[in-house]
């Protein structure tokens, strides 16, 4: 005899559902990282689109046009 006050609670039917649940956060889940991949190379290819061909300097030289000045009172 035990000494424990409760008997075993029964054990529940394994649900066929949760394979189906399983299967389906491991479809989205590789969605989501298969998007997120290819949001990054978009990213990449953008910046390196913008960017001058290495060993390439960009110059930009601008004059400033001076201002006219007031005299003082």
């Amino acid at each position: 005899m035990s000494t424990y006050p409760y008997e075993p609670r029964p054990r529940r039917e394994r649900k066929k559902r949760r394979a189906g649940r399983t299967v389906l956060r491991l479809a989205v889940a590789l969605f989501v990282l298969a998007f997120v991949f290819a949001l990054g190379v978009a990213l990449g290819e953008a910046l390196k689109r913008d960017s001058p061909p290495h060993g390439e300097l960009r110059t930009s030289i601008r004059t400033l046009e001076p201002l006219t000045q007031q005299r003082a009172p």
